[in-house]
């Protein structure tokens, strides 16, 4: 995988910031329609950037099965990691229902939540495998 590739997870959280700030500021400064889409696309994509960067970082990158998702948490709870893999559980909850449960309404808190979530998995794995810190920011 070139390193460009794994720029992607960077992207996605880097995304989701941009939305949030734009959301915190005067509707009239903010350059994007505001939608319930856009608040979900950007929670969608801290799951993203958090579960990329765990793929990567416990080695699963080559797994392609369809269970790669429970396969990430599994892993990181047989390496004393229950922590991100709940945190990264939870998000996924929340992007499954970001992505699915359209009668369900996000709002800016829940961005800012999945923000901060998405950032501590990122963190924990960038001080427990410190040797790896290039892919990750």
């Amino acid at each position: 995988m070139s390193m460009r590739g794994f720029d992607i997870p960077r992207e996605f959280l880097t995304f989701s910031k941009e939305v949030l700030d734009c959301l915190s500021k005067k509707m009239s400064e903010c350059k994007v329609t505001v939608s319930q889409g856009l608040i979900r696309t950007a929670i969608s994509r801290t799951y993203f950037a958090s579960f990329l960067v765990a793929r990567r970082a416990i080695s699963l990158e080559e797994y392609r099965l369809r269970d790669i998702h429970k396969k990430v948490v599994e892993e990181l709870e047989k390496m004393n990691l229950k922590d991100v893999a709940d945190k990264l559980s939870a998000l996924r909850r929340q992007r499954n229902l970001a992505d699915y449960e359209v009668y369900r309404t996000f709002n800016i808190k829940k961005l800012e939540l999945s923000i901060k979530t998405a950032e501590d998995i990122i963190n924990t794995l960038r001080r427990q495998f410190p040797y790896s810190s290039s892919f990750y920011y």
